[in-house]
């Protein structure tokens, strides 16, 4: 049997956009986008992910009025870019990093929990 599942446990890296986007001529779906930062135990460098919830979960994610540095627990399916099968990669083109290659993979997210003690707003 073949599985795809990635849990992440970490902090939201921006905020969280939220549009609607209308799939194959059918009805426009919620979609809510945001990176996701986590942390690395041995060193201060961390994964970087792109994280997308649709339908149903980014409709909570918009109530949950979640920020940057929320920490949260996510489980989804990671999802390869289409052209190259792997993560989405580039060369950064400004700041300390210019030059250096980059990457992230994208997440398609069904479960959130908010690991968060203090109350959301």
């Amino acid at each position: 049997m073949d599985k795809n599942r990635i849990t992440l446990i970490g902090h939201l890296g921006t905020e969280i956009l939220i549009k609607n986007i209308e799939k194959d001529g059918g009805e426009p779906r919620p979609v809510a986008s945001f990176r996701f930062a986590v942390n690395s135990p041995f060193d201060d460098s961390a994964a970087w992910f792109s994280i997308e919830c649709w339908g149903g979960l980014a409709e909570v994610v918009k109530k949950l009025n979640l920020h940057k540095g929320s920490r949260l627990y996510i489980e989804g399916k990671l999802v390869p870019e289409k052209d190259s099968g792997g993560p989405r990669a580039w060369i950064a083109e400004e700041g300390d990093k210019a030059g250096m290659a980059q990457s992230t993979f994208l997440v398609w997210a069904d479960e959130i929990i908010v690991l968060d003690n203090k109350k959301i707003d």
